[in-house]
């Protein structure tokens, strides 16, 4: 029972910190190519809150807007987010540089700029405010 309790609550804590995109980047600089594929593959449907800066936005054709988010303040920084399925009304109403707050469920990795240690995170059903 104690085992069972212990256990429980460990698993309580670790839902309790929210995972940042700036611990994603910190894993991709400090980690050998072997751990970060590991670690990445736990990443999908983890479950983000995070504060950003507007970069674009863009309609696929094959998809609804796309939302380029910096995480880093910089349009040279190394994380990157993609918020995908954003609904044409919310997507016009953002400018460039606009600061903005989502919540969402990390839906993979991307490959942009991958090998220059550049981290894109895909994130869908995502509910965006602003700051």
């Amino acid at each position: 029972m104690k085992k069972i309790l212990i256990f429980g609550l460990i698993l309580l804590s670790l839902n309790a910190f929210s995972l940042t995109s700036y611990e994603i980047k910190t894993h991709k600089k400090e980690m050998t190519e072997a751990q970060w594929k590991k670690y990445a593959k736990t990443l999908p449907g983890q479950k983000i809150t995070w504060e950003g800066t507007v970069e674009e936005v863009t309609k696929n054709w094959l998809q609804p807007y796309e939302i380029r988010v910096d995480m880093d303040g910089n349009r040279s920084s190394h994380t990157k987010v993609t918020i995908t399925d954003v609904p044409k009304k919310i997507a016009e109403s953002l400018d460039r540089d606009a600061k903005i707050k989502f919540s969402g469920t990390i839906k993979r990795l991307g490959y942009i700029g991958s090998a220059l240690g550049i981290v894109d995170v895909i994130i869908y059903k995502t509910k965006i405010t602003n700051r």
